[in-house]
């Protein structure tokens, strides 16, 4: 995060993006549960068959990793890390030229979080409560 908000190189700018902060949120994006999942891909129509079954599992285990943190909460982390990275005065953390990319990163996770239905508060739940 240090060196995404300090660099003066935009390779290494891109790089950090595309290689590191874009692939670690969007593997930790919560799942929706009524979601399902597509066909699984088969693998014999790419090798023809040559491979064992064990090699075959091995290779769709390589495809499937993902990087995720049971406990990393997307909003949490843009809301602590990114935005505080972001929105830090000039001399603490964050020079003016990286500012927009921090801002942007810190919008690109919050569009990867699914819209959460708001909780009942308690008068709402007594409410529920009674009508049961």
């Amino acid at each position: 995060m240090h060196t995404l908000a300090n660099t003066e190189s935009s390779i290494l700018k891109d790089r950090l993006t595309d290689s590191i902060f874009h692939p670690l949120l969007q593997s930790n994006v919560t799942e929706d549960s009524d979601s399902e999942d597509s066909e699984p891909e088969d693998l014999r129509a790419v090798d023809g068959g040559k491979l064992s079954k064990k090699t075959r599992k091995e290779v769709r285990a390589l495809i499937n990793q993902k990087f995720v943190f049971e406990n990393m909460n997307i909003l949490m982390y843009a809301e602590n890390y990114i935005f505080k990275v972001a929105s830090a005065p000039h001399g603490e953390g964050v020079t003016d030229s990286n500012r927009e990319i921090m801002y942007q990163l810190y919008n690109f996770a919050l569009q990867l979080e699914p819209d959460k239905k708001p909780e009942l508060t308690f008068s709402e739940r007594m409410l529920v409560n009674r009508a049961r």
